[in-house]
């Protein structure tokens, strides 16, 4: 900032800077806001210094963390001042005060405009800044058109030129539908002849983001890029001031390797050529050196170059037929790749490592042996915890004569491992523990009995693949000998023809992953293969009503028909592990089996009560909430309890029942991390006549993406089948999924859609705040839409102890000591979701100790959409509190049912799958 001659403002930033605490430092702020709001009422006589001096005086407040509401206006004018000084802090302030939506901007644009369309570069400087950092939908409109003309001149300085590039990927990553790129495949082509490197990295970050939305347009660009590697790895022409330790500008060529990766096939063999030397070039010329900026620099662009998956292997494997030290080299980078930045290093990486190793025998001791040391770390990352885990449990034995590689160290290593890896690791590590017996035939008994021990533990876990093969491999582990021909080597994968050429696999799944509609998806998940990968828990207890322990089966279900039932039961193979438990009702109508199966818990006190009565009927919109959005139900099976309380009291907690009727039953038990959730979803057969006809569809809203595995169109008599749902949270919002669930028993037809408890609060994780972190937070959230405030009337009267607990349980952490008021109550959390990534939400609340129906409500976050639904999901909660979270001295209302005794809590069958978690 250009201060110098303002002694006003250097007598205030000195006067910041000597308070000696928070609050001294309020008060000068609030009297110079104070002054400054009383100059700018009489404007007609602020000369443009003195205005100038004000608006700068209002950045640096700002920067300081305090709200600044006013003034905006003086700021914007600034840009029209015919002086550099006045119109520079005029665009720089407000590029920091203002939001793209602020009305104050419209103000502007044909200032802005004229400004890019001039001659004057500095002011074309200054203007592109803005319109880049803001990138507004107005802005794009009006002026994408400019700021395109700007960047293809040929009269324009490449100071200019860069700033154009740079503004136009910012319009177009905004506005993408507003930005006018068609024919710019020769323009884009042009300017990758660009012999100025800031253009050409400018204009390689705009050709990234182009080609990522559609690559089909630019295909002659594509040797145009190659051509620009080659230049920056022959160091040809390149200046000293774009040289970085040596390396040719390192972040073009990440840049360019990264839009070469949108590009599926390469036709032309010189250019196809001349990229193998590039990358044969980066791959062998990447050395790690004492100074760490140029290992980092040459290290991302080897990565880049990694990234190319079919490129790089087929060049190693194919085109260089290289010797044994360059694969030793291309395991060593990509494990070190995996150990300094596992976070970033997606699955197909540590995937092609297991590939190359696997087809090239003389690699695989070297990589186990690797795997091996990496392992002695205290604290790796959970992929190199999966790669180190499968190389050893396929090669530790090749390293048996070696110290510390015998089979039982091999496996005590490795499951020092097993308390630090998430559900997904797990089933790795048993394949490896069953590999590392098959290898160590005859095993010693003290590991037999520890691998054992592990099998048996993880029998009867949730998660069903887990659980199948702890099954499993328990089973086949009595083998002995046998093992050996089960458990084999993995077979070399097979070479693909063309792999270098053949369409990245990281485009197909993009292309996979495009968004369908509810009735696209639910076509497309009945189109689907007709085997399903749910686990069905089958009970073989006798019908003469005598308690026993049953032996119960898991087993892969296949779809059948109602027809091909009976066959398909005499398939049903008992597994070596069985699950014990004990039917005290076996007879057919007695709903106790599932419960004693799953023995999540349910609601308390629940009532019979029929599905239209939840459409119409008294209990109102709360209970009709819990349907989809359809017509009254036909159904003649009526449900057991009530679905709306069900279904909210999963919403607060992670397992329990979501429906019941007479003949089946719903449970649900889930897992929630950061934007990821997974369910299992427990249906369970009651009687001892088979369920037929079943279909669960997924109805997802446009927020969530949801794969639910496909289910048997059988449940067989007594059985359970467990289909887990993952869940992915993409933006906020308060729409909730539905299961649409039906199936026939005899004569009657049962469809019920059901909402799925994968709502706002499960996205959350409770954080504390200091007064230290919460006040600045607080203060830099200014205003609407990133703050707002409501007052909330209707509320259902409870004490402020009361409101805290119902807080904790939405995952809003309350912050005591942060209000000096002692009615008021202040909460923090944390929302994750694949848009906002992790994003902190703060929440005050102030209620009246005489009026405990009414409280004023502020919520502030990073996010408009998040705060205002974040806003909207707590004041439903407080306007119409869940039975399960409402105090234990209810209030009484005229028509208050009694409450349900503790001992018809316990004998009533709603309650069935009660207090396993």
């Amino acid at each position: 900032m250009a201060l110098s001659g303002m002694r006003g403002l250097s007598v205030f930033i000195s006067d910041i800077r000597n308070c000696q605490n928070k609050e001294q430092e309020r008060l000068r702020v609030d009297k110079e806001l104070g002054n400054i709001r009383t100059r700018f009422k009489n404007e007609k006589g602020l000369t443009p210094y003195e205005k100038k001096k004000y608006v700068w005086k209002m950045l640096y407040i700002y920067m300081l963390g305090y709200d600044v509401d006013f003034g905006h206006m003086e700021a914007v004018s600034l840009i029209s001042a015919p002086k550099y000084p006045e119109k520079q802090v005029g665009y720089i302030v407000t590029s920091s005060l203002l939001n793209e939506n602020h009305d104050f901007l419209r103000l502007a644009i044909n200032t802005v405009r004229n400004d890019i369309v001039g001659r004057n570069e500095t002011f074309q400087c200054l203007a592109l800044t803005l319109v880049g950092n803001i990138g507004g939908r107005d802005f794009a409109e009006s002026l994408a058109p400019d700021v395109q003309k700007l960047l293809i001149s040929s009269s324009c300085r490449p100071l200019v030129r860069k700033k154009a590039a740079l503004c136009l990927l910012r319009l177009f990553r905004k506005n993408p539908d507003v930005v006018n790129i068609d024919g710019w495949s020769d323009r884009m082509a042009q300017l990758l002849d660009e012999r100025d490197l800031g253009v050409l990295t400018s204009s390689m970050s705009l050709f990234v983001a182009l080609v990522s939305n559609n690559h089909e347009s630019y295909w002659s660009c594509l040797p145009k890029c190659v051509k620009t590697l080659e230049r920056l790895a022959r160091n040809q022409d390149i200046p000293q001031e774009y040289t970085y330790y040596g390396i040719p500008s390192p972040w073009l060529q990440v840049k360019t390797m990264r839009a070469l990766q949108y590009f599926p096939t390469i036709e032309d063999p010189n250019t196809r050529r001349s990229l193998f030397e590039v990358l044969q070039r980066v791959l062998m010329g990447t050395d790690v050196v004492k100074n760490v900026n140029k290992n980092n620099a040459s290290h991302a662009v080897l990565f880049e170059a990694l990234a190319l998956n079919d490129l790089t292997t087929n060049f190693l494997l194919q085109t260089l037929r290289l010797y044994r030290e360059v694969c030793s080299r291309y395991v060593d980078v990509i494990l070190q790749l995996i150990d300094k930045a596992g976070d970033f290093v997606s699955d197909d990486i540590w995937f092609r490592v297991v590939q190359f190793v696997t087809n090239n025998e003389d690699l695989q001791p070297y990589a186990a042996l690797k795997a091996r040391e990496y392992l002695d770390k205290p604290a790796i990352h959970e992929t190199m915890v999966k790669v180190s885990a499968y190389l050893l449990g396929e090669y530790s034995h090749l390293l048996a004569r070696r110290p510390g590689c015998s089979p039982k160290e091999i496996f005590s290593i490795i499951h020092e491992k097993l308390p630090t890896v998430s559900t997904s690791t797990i089933p790795i590590l048993l394949s490896t523990y069953v590999k590392i017996l098959m290898h160590s035939q005859p095993p010693e008994p003290e590991l037999q009995n520890q691998i054992w021990a592990i099998f048996s533990k993880y029998e009867s876990c949730i998660d069903a693949e887990i659980q199948q093969r702890a099954v499993e491999y328990f089973a086949l582990s009595r083998k002995g000998a046998a093992l050996m021909d089960i458990l084999a080597e993995m077979p070399k994968f097979p070479e693909r023809q063309d792999p270098l050429w053949k369409q990245s696999s990281l485009i197909k799944k993009a292309e996979d992953t495009e968004a369908d509609t509810a009735e696209q998806s639910a076509i497309k998940l009945r189109a689907q293969q007709q085997s399903s990968n749910a686990l069905v828990v089958t009970d073989q207890s006798p019908a003469n009503g005598t308690p026993r322990v049953s032996q119960l089966s898991l087993v892969k279900m296949p779809s059948m028909s109602s027809e091909d039932h009976n066959t398909a039961e005499q398939g049903v193979t008992q597994a070596n592990g069985t699950l014990s438990v004990v039917d005290p009702q076996p007879s057919s109508s007695s709903p106790g089996l599932l419960g004693d199966l799953l023995a999540i818990e349910g609601p308390p006190g629940v009532a019979v009560e029929s599905e239209h009565n939840l459409v119409s009927g008294s209990e109102g919109a709360s209970d009709a909430l819990a349907l989809a959005p359809v017509g009254e139900q036909t159904n003649t099976v009526q449900p057991i309890g009530d679905i709306a309380e069900r279904f909210n009291t999963l919403c607060l907690k992670d397992s329990g029942v979501l429906y019941e009727d007479p003949y089946v039953q719903i449970g649900i038990k889930a897992e929630w991390r950061a934007h990821h959730g997974r369910l299992v979803l427990f249906l369970g057969n009651k009687n001892t006549a088979p369920l037929v006809s079943v279909q669960a569809l997924i109805l997802p809203p446009t927020h969530l993406r949801l794969e639910l595995s496909l289910v048997p169109d059988t449940i067989p008599p007594r059985a359970q089948v467990q289909c887990p749902l993952e869940v992915v949270n993409i933006r906020p919002s308060r729409d909730v999924a539905v299961l649409d669930f039906s199936y026939r028993f005899g004569n009657n037809v049962v469809n019920v859609k059901l909402r799925l408890p994968a709502v706002l609060n499960k996205f959350l994780q409770p954080i504390p705040v200091s007064a230290e972190e919460f006040f600045p937070q607080w203060r830099s959230l200014s205003g609407p839409p990133l703050k707002l405030q409501e007052v909330v009337r209707g509320v259902r009267p409870m004490s402020l102890m009361e409101m805290s607990s119902l807080f904790n349980s939405f995952r809003l952490m309350v912050c005591p000591g942060l209000d000096p008021n002692a009615n008021n109550l202040v909460a923090s959390t944390t929302f994750y979701s694949e848009s906002t990534r992790a994003m902190l939400c703060l929440v005050r609340v102030e209620t009246d100790p005489a009026d405990r129906s009414q409280l004023r409500m502020t919520v502030a976050s990073g996010d408009p959409t998040l705060t205002f639904e974040l806003k909207e999901f707590i004041k439903e909660q407080l306007v119409s509190i869940p039975t399960a979270l409402r105090p234990l001295a209810p209030v009484p209302t005229p028509q208050a049912q009694p409450t349900t005794s503790p001992a018809a809590v316990s004998s009533d069958p709603g309650a069935m799958l009660a207090g396993l978690l």
